[in-house]
């Protein structure tokens, strides 16, 4: 997180402080506790976004570049 936000100090002044907001990927067979921590860390739901999967269980290219 801190790699991907540069030199915002998110530890001292939080994600309120950020002017973007941060964006979750996960699976959409990620079980429902992803969903939820989202909610519980004031991130919000909407910011999660579901990838298909292939066979193997990894998170597809071409979806996580569509979304």
């Amino acid at each position: 997180r801190e790699h991907a936000l540069g030199e915002k100090n998110v530890r001292k002044n939080g994600l309120k402080a950020l002017e973007e907001q941060l964006v979750a990927y996960a699976s959409r067979e990620a079980h429902n506790c992803v969903r939820q921590a989202m909610e519980l860390a004031g991130l919000g739901a909407r910011h999660l976004r579901l990838i298909e999967s292939d066979g193997a269980r990894s998170l597809r290219v071409d979806e996580l570049r569509r979304a």
